[in-house]
């Protein structure tokens, strides 16, 4: 499965999903993770797709499988607003997989535990698709 990861390694409190991204690799080699930017040349699997970003106004990790049930808030960043955008965009045009999920994590969690969330999360996906 292709698991998209989203994020700035050059502002902090969105980089860090960036620099899990080795760790991810390592420990889910079963999966694809690969690192995209909403506004250059965004690649849509056809198959089930996950996405994992940093989200502001968040406490816990939400899943999102539906993009209506966003909330877009003033203060967002530009980063934000294309990717939102984006996959608004891809919707209307039917380019998106019909099973989408969307991990949003607060940008205030630390590493580890965002690390510990990802490892639960990706074990229930391995067990449903074995």
């Amino acid at each position: 499965m292709t698991i998209s990861v989203f994020g700035n390694i050059l502002v902090e409190k969105d980089a860090a999903l960036v620099r899990l991204l080795p760790w991810l690799k390592k420990q889910f080699p079963q999966h694809t993770f690969i690192f995209q930017d909403p506004v250059e040349d965004l690649q849509i699997p056809q198959e089930e797709w996950w996405i994992l970003d940093l989200a502001e106004g968040i406490d816990r990790v939400v899943v999102f499988s539906n993009l209506d049930k966003f909330v877009r808030n003033k203060g967002t960043s530009v980063h934000d607003y294309d990717l939102f955008m984006e996959l608004k965009l891809q919707q209307k045009l039917g380019r998106l997989p019909e099973i989408l999920k969307i991990i949003a994590i607060p940008t205030t969690m630390p590493e580890k535990e965002i690390k510990e969330v990802l490892k639960s999360y990706f074990l229930s996906l391995d067990k449903r698709l074995s």
